[in-house]
């Protein structure tokens, strides 16, 4: 998800008040909601599981 432009937009200085921020923060949101709700749970929960033992590798 964080390789996805929409969720590494950079918000200039100039937006960072009022409506524009506003209307970033809105538009990521949106994009999250869409992510999650398209997300393969089973996937997800195995690729969690392969993180896990991976690290807990690094860390014995």
């Amino acid at each position: 998800m964080i390789e996805k432009g929409t969720f590494r937009r950079i918000i200039l200085p100039g937006d960072l008040g009022g409506h524009q921020l506003s209307q970033h923060v809105r538009e990521v949101r949106q994009a999250l909601v869409e992510h999650l709700a398209g997300l393969d749970v089973d996937a997800f929960a195995q690729a969690l599981h392969r993180a896990a033992v991976s690290e807990k590798e690094y860390i014995s």
